[in-house]
């Protein structure tokens, strides 16, 4: 925190200041890998609050992996301490501002390429009895006001997050129900849009909450980063020991993988050197590929002569659901050639050829819709 540039803002636009310890306990905030201290914390405000600032915004996230009531304690705790901060400063000086403080809290949505993409969301009625908790916990403490974000749009934004093209024809019929500007509360409305995931036979649910596993083929996979992907499950891992990855600006190189994908260089480190050099079994030249693709594209045929046999094949519900327009009939064949390209990737680590594969898959897929 720089006391310096926060005076020069202050000469633009006048305001309070913000602060995102973004949980309550030291256990939380190294779960989720923030690199705070509450010493960091308390000496941040400390300073704003000894160069005249008055009004603080606190900004924290409930709902996170592996949070228990304890963490949420901690908001309060720390709001508390910030405000007995600020009345000793204040104490003996004559027409001196009390402080105030904001508490903002949102509820944590789970990110694609993130080390917690395979969280399921906590549940919508998890994250209303949170909400109530720490409204009541807070109702006492004074010069303190808390705002939580909404649950249901933070529930949506879950399904969103970590849906997959299933997710158009909700996002279509929420549309032609009227689910415009939902960023601004009074146009947001969950009932049309929880109809809206009725109308297309999908539970929201199966999307927000669902907790996938370790070698499952998640949505997105079929998009790189650069980031890789045993390297996430292995900061999944270590979050749950409460174990933080030092920044590579200040420490040494982690290994995710980035640098070496977009062809760059960290100036602040020496590259990451693993302990075992792991020789990579994978053969990744175009004849290798091309059988690949070509196997694939059996598979694909066999699939599609039994989709055209589903009288045989599927009961009555099923051939409904499938011949409908919420579920395109593309999606169950891509959804298995999906597996096939994600079982190959785990056999070959290399992410040059996975992201070969991917843009084969994509390219497939686009000339055979």
């Amino acid at each position: 925190f720089s006391v310096d540039l926060a005076k020069r803002v202050q000469q633009v636009r006048k305001s309070g200041l913000t602060f995102a310890p973004e949980a309550g306990t030291q256990r939380m905030r190294d779960i989720i890998n923030k690199g705070v201290s509450e010493d960091d914390i308390v000496a941040a405000v400390s300073s704003a609050l000894a160069n005249g600032w008055h009004t603080i915004k606190l900004y924290f996230m409930a709902g996170l992996p592996f949070e228990t009531n304890e963490d949420l304690d901690g908001i309060f705790e720390i709001t508390r301490k910030i405000i007995r901060i600020g009345k000793e400063m204040n104490a003996g000086k004559k027409n001196s501002k009390p402080i105030n403080v904001t508490v903002s809290v949102s509820f944590f949505v789970p990110k694609a390429h993130t080390p917690f993409q395979w969280f399921g969301q906590v549940a919508r009625e998890d994250l209303l009895a949170k909400r109530d908790y720490l409204y009541n916990k807070f109702k006492p403490l004074k010069n303190a006001r808390l705002a939580c974000h909404g649950v249901d749009l933070g529930f949506l934004e879950g399904c969103f997050a970590r849906g997959d093209r299933r997710l158009c024809s909700v996002l279509y019929e929420a549309w032609r129900s009227g689910c415009k500007f939902d960023g601004w509360t009074e146009h947001f409305s969950y009932d049309k849009w929880l109809k809206a995931f009725a109308k297309v036979g999908l539970d929201p649910k199966d999307f927000a909450n669902h907790t996938f596993e370790k070698d499952d083929y998640l949505p997105w996979d079929i998009v790189s980063v650069g980031v890789n992907k045993k390297w996430l499950w292995k900061e999944w891992e270590k979050a749950e020991q409460g174990i933080v990855t030092p920044n590579c600006r200040k420490d040494k190189c982690s290994g995710c993988g980035v640098c070496g994908a977009v062809k760059c260089n960290n100036l602040y480190q020496k590259p990451y050197e693993p302990k075992e050099k792991n020789e990579n079994k994978c053969n990744n030249n175009t004849k290798v590929l091309e059988e690949k693709i070509k196997a694939l594209e059996l598979k694909i045929e066999s699939i599609e002569s039994k989709l055209n046999n589903k009288d045989k094949e599927f009961n009555a519900i099923e051939i409904k659901k499938f011949e409908g327009k919420t579920v395109s009939r593309c999606y169950r064949v891509y959804e298995d050639i999906q597996k096939e390209f994600s079982k190959f990737c785990k056999e070959n680590s290399n992410y040059k050829v996975q992201n070969i594969l991917s843009m084969a898959l994509y390219e497939y897929m686009k000339n055979n819709k």
